[in-house]
């Protein structure tokens, strides 16, 4: 999947706007996310085990499905070819 660089400087924009609209959405972003963007696995087997424990989710099925099918990094590591991230953080 390739992106212009235009889109993914508008579509980071509205993220950007959406998540410091709500301080908790922000701090939700800087404790879980990493610097370059990528969601870290543990967070999401976190997130899992927490959804098993309120009945959320089924716990033999959540057993059964590896972290990895919850979340994808593609976008991420596309926005990395491009320079878009190390321009984002400089």
């Amino acid at each position: 999947m390739t992106v212009p660089v235009e889109n993914l400087e508008r579509m980071s924009g509205k993220i950007i706007k959406v998540v410091m609209s709500d301080p908790r959405l922000a701090r939700f972003g800087l404790e879980t996310l990493n610097k370059d963007l990528t969601i870290p696995r543990e967070a999401i087997a976190s997130m899992v085990r927490l959804m098993t424990d309120l009945g959320l989710v089924d716990r033999a099925a959540a057993a059964r499905t590896p972290a990895e099918l919850f979340y994808d990094n593609s976008f991420v590591d596309e926005m990395k070819k491009t320079g878009f991230l190390r321009e984002l953080w400089k």
